[in-house]
């Protein structure tokens, strides 16, 4: 069997999907990634076929554009919050799904997929299924936000009230609709046949067509992992990281690890800043006990006694694997939406905009650090990731759909 996977052109929305892409590959099907050229090499670095595709990266990675929309959500909720999803992220994604259009489709005719396994805001991956002719599967990065904010698409049930939105739906942009009507594709409320889960049921909004659930795999990109990581810290060892989207994607003003360090040095711990080589001279001088080093989370975590993050799906989800507290002050609306479920499951502790003087993050952390009921949620969560069906299971589950 052929499986296609068609992740949003960015690293963090490949890597939950690595999992099930090795496990397909070990069965013996034929796999591809399609992606653009600066995310292919990352394809390429795990082990998994790629395939370049034009994608418009620069559409992701707009600073300037990304620091409106987000100033934008933070101070217009209801309506206006859907004025900001709108005009700014899902108007990107059809630029995004236009650019990606020609290129994937053909890649279909020529490659003959049986199945694409489509990000749920990779639009092009479920419009290249349509014109193809073969079913289109959604693979989840974590909790469904696409449902809970209604998304053009996403398989949300109108009949259950979704959480906090003022909306019934985002419609369709002309945009969109404009590419699949230009291709002979239809768009649907629903553009999967299934939906494959790594979010656990106690995080995820009930109601996915077609639920898959699998076991999140924690992988957060290639790299060698250094010794240090393998000792047992003589201090408990906290884990602090931006995320590779919020440091690419956001400027100088929405980087938050220097005063985050600031506020949480002064404790007993060991601190270890997770960040790539390039964003390193963004941090400037360093506490003694603060090292900052360029080593994936999955490597870093099972060592750590807490985390802190900005809310990234990838990072809330590597820290649950692990069963490690962790404390988010979320950037973005989809961030604050997730890490708010961790919250309530009380496997962490998510920040207000004002809860983020030096002495609460201080505070918060130190109750995460000592707090047994936060490390026994978070210990739960870990054991109920366990127990979700594993990748190759989930392959061989796709190998039979219609």
């Amino acid at each position: 069997m052929r499986l296609l996977f068609v992740p949003l052109p960015f690293p963090t929305h490949y890597f939950p999907t690595a999992g099930l892409a090795w496990a397909a590959r070990l069965a013996g099907h034929d796999v591809r990634v399609a992606t653009g050229a600066d995310v292919a090499p990352v394809v390429d670095a795990s082990g998994v076929p790629v395939v370049e595709v034009n994608t418009r990266p620069e559409l992701i990675a707009d600073s300037s554009r990304n620091r409106k929309w987000l100033e934008l959500e933070q101070r217009s909720p209801g309506e206006g919050l859907l004025g900001a999803l709108v005009s700014g992220p899902i108007d990107n994604y059809a630029r995004v799904a236009a650019a990606m259009a020609d290129d994937l489709i053909a890649l279909g005719r020529r490659w003959k997929p049986d199945l694409v396994v489509s990000d749920p805001l990779a639009y092009a991956g479920f419009l290249a299924a349509d014109v193809l002719g073969v079913p289109a599967v959604r693979h989840l990065w974590g909790v469904d936000s696409t449902r809970h904010f209604r998304l053009p698409g996403s398989g949300f049930d109108p009949s259950v009230p979704s959480e906090e939105m003022p909306w019934s739906a985002i419609p369709w942009p002309d945009r969109l609709t404009g590419l699949f009507a230009e291709h002979g594709a239809t768009p649907r409320d629903d553009l999967a046949v299934a939906t494959v889960d790594p979010c656990p049921e106690s995080l995820q909004y009930p109601g996915a067509s077609g639920r898959l659930p699998v076991r999140y795999t924690p992988y957060n990109g290639a790299g060698v992992i250094p010794d240090w990581v393998l000792d047992e810290p003589a201090r408990p060892r906290v884990a602090l990281t931006w995320g590779l989207a919020s440091t690419a994607t956001l400027g100088d003003e929405f980087f938050g690890l220097p005063r985050i360090i600031e506020a949480i040095a002064p404790l007993d711990i060991e601190v270890v800043v997770a960040i790539s080589p390039a964003d390193r001279s963004r941090l400037g001088p360093m506490p003694p006990n603060v090292r900052a080093a360029s080593v994936p989370l999955h490597a870093l975590l099972p060592t750590c006694s807490a985390i802190v993050h900005h809310g990234g799906s990838g990072t809330l989800f590597t820290a649950a694997c692990y069963g490690v507290p962790q404390l988010t002050l979320a950037l973005m609306h989809e961030h604050k939406t997730a890490a708010s479920r961790f919250a309530r499951q009380g496997s962490g502790i998510l920040l207000g905009e004002d809860e983020t003087a030096p002495e609460t993050i201080r505070t918060r952390l130190d109750e995460l650090l000592t707090g047994d009921p936060t490390r026994k949620a978070a210990a739960d969560l870990a054991a109920e990731i366990a127990t979700q069906p594993s990748p190759p299971e989930v392959a061989e589950t796709l190998t039979r759909l219609p």
